[in-house]
């Protein structure tokens, strides 16, 4: 495993002996100092490149169960839509005076790369990711 990035890690996927799989990410290790936002996007793509299959996975089993009627499907990404956007402006206007915004960024930070991760996986297996 290289180990002299930004940001290195394994996935133990042990879920089918074990019952779990076991995730390690290092980040902010490098050679080259970087930002906090970026440290953060660079661990959530390596968290979303490496678990992207058991995503995937968790998503086929579970959207028959929890989006029952289809119409159901747009109120609720239209309300996570807003929700994301109200974070982004609070993290926006708030981080440099307001610890809880400046970490509420790299929470999002994070996400963003895990969301990244999982479409550079997807687009490596040649698989379409809403």
């Amino acid at each position: 495993m290289e180990v002299e990035g930004d940001a290195y890690g394994f996935l133990n996927n042990t879920l089918s002996s074990t019952g779990w799989s076991v995730l390690e990410i290092r980040a902010g290790y490098g050679k080259t100092p970087e930002t906090d936002e970026i440290t953060f996007f660079l661990a959530g793509y390596l968290e979303g490149f490496l678990t992207a299959q058991q995503m995937m996975d968790h998503y086929t089993n579970m959207y028959p169960q929890l989006i029952t009627e289809p119409k159901m499907l747009d109120p609720v990404q239209k309300f996570m839509e807003k929700q994301d956007s109200w974070v982004r402006q609070q993290v926006k206007g708030n981080k440099s005076s307001d610890p809880l915004w400046k970490h509420a960024g790299f929470i999002m930070a994070q996400l963003d790369g895990l969301q990244a991760g999982v479409a550079a996986w997807a687009k490596k297996q040649g698989k379409k990711v809403g």
